[in-house]
C-alpha cells in the first residue's frame, strides 16, 4: 500500500511539473509578445513626437505667412477702394487670434510631451515585475 501511494504522488508531481513547464513556456511567450509590443509602442511614440514637432513648425510657418499677407494687404489697402478691403482693426484682430492659436498649439505640445514622459516609465516597471517573476520560478522548482 505504501508503494502505490508513493507512485501516485510521483505521478502527481510529474503532472504538476509538466504543467509548470507549460505555464513557464506560456509566460515566456507572453513576455516576448509584451516586449515586442513595447518596442512598437516606443517607435509609435517617437513617430508621434516627430509628427507633432512638424505640425508645430508648419503652424508657425503658416502664422508667419499670414502675418506677411496682412502686411502686404495693409500696404495695398491705401490703393484699394475702402468698401472692398477689410479695415485695419479687423486685420489686427485676425493677426492677434492667429498668434494666440500658434501659442496655444505650442503649449498643448509641451503638455503632451510632459504626459508622454510620465507614461513612458510604466512599461519599464512591467518588465521589472516580469523579470522578478521569472527569477522566482527556478526557486519554486527547487522547493518542489
Amino acid at each position: 500500500m505504501h508503494v502505490s501511494n508513493t507512485s501516485t504522488l510521483s505521478l502527481e508531481k510529474t503532472a504538476l511539473l509538466d504543467k509548470l513547464h507549460e505555464l513557464e513556456e506560456s509566460n515566456l511567450e507572453k513576455v516576448d509578445k509584451l516586449v515586442k509590443l513595447e518596442e512598437k509602442y516606443e517607435i509609435l511614440q517617437e513617430t508621434l513626437k516627430i509628427t507633432e514637432r512638424r505640425l508645430v513648425e508648419k503652424e508657425i510657418e503658416c502664422a508667419s505667412l499670414t502675418e506677411k499677407i496682412l502686411i502686404v494687404n495693409a500696404l495695398t489697402e491705401s490703393n484699394d477702394h475702402p468698401k472692398t478691403s477689410k479695415s485695419t482693426k479687423e486685420r489686427e484682430i485676425n493677426l492677434a487670434s492667429g498668434k494666440l492659436r500658434s501659442q496655444s498649439l505650442e503649449e498643448e505640445m509641451q503638455i503632451k510631451q510632459v504626459i508622454a514622459m510620465r507614461i513612458k516609465p510604466l512599461p519599464k516597471r512591467k518588465m521589472i515585475c516580469l523579470d522578478r517573476l521569472i527569477s522566482l520560478t527556478p526557486s519554486f522548482w527547487i522547493r518542489s
